[in-house]
């Protein structure tokens, strides 16, 4: 799989308007099914449950560009940038299990944030979500309303002076 960004973004602030829009940093990753299991129960119904896992890279295609010892850099800047600079390497699984017409998913990604060329280090970030969904069939098609939690836990940015 592949996610090539483009962004267009707005920041207003004190300064003023800063518009920005441009190629952002291209992901590229792998997925692997670990399991495949599917029991029928009656000749109508069954069991399926399904893992994957999968790794890839974010790659610093995005601009980056401040200047990280300008005393005026503010962390809106530094978030309004539409690339980071940085190799970062993810790490996901997901587990979807279905039952009749009802279903389960739960997924996590691990995000590795590296250190940029210009001192920058976004903080680590784990992302988990559990949905529960529902197959209604409509003549020929499927609809499948769902619900859900997510939860995010983002560690600490860091910046590192670089030597001169």
């Amino acid at each position: 799989m592949a996610f090539i960004p483009y962004y267009e973004n707005k920041q207003v602030d004190d300064d003023g308007t800063v518009l920005t829009h441009g190629l952002g940093d291209i992901s590229v990753m792998g997925q692997y099914q670990v399991f495949q299991i599917t029991k029928f129960t009656s000749p109508n119904t069954s069991t399926r449950q399904e893992l994957w896992q999968g790794a890839g890279v974010k790659l610093p295609t995005g601009p980056f560009n401040l200047n990280m010892n300008d005393s005026t850099t503010t962390v809106a800047d530094i978030n309004a940038q539409i690339g980071t600079g940085s190799l970062d390497f993810l790490l996901n699984g997901m587990y979807t299990i279905n039952m009749w017409n009802y279903g389960i998913n739960v997924s996590a990604t691990y995000k590795i944030n590296t250190m940029n060329g210009d001192g920058y280090k976004y903080g680590k970030k784990f992302t988990s979500n559990l949905i529960a969904f529902y197959h209604l069939s409509l003549n020929h098609n499927t609809l499948t309303p769902n619900i859900g939690l997510g939860y995010e836990k983002v560690a600490a940015n860091t910046v590192q002076s670089k030597p001169v």
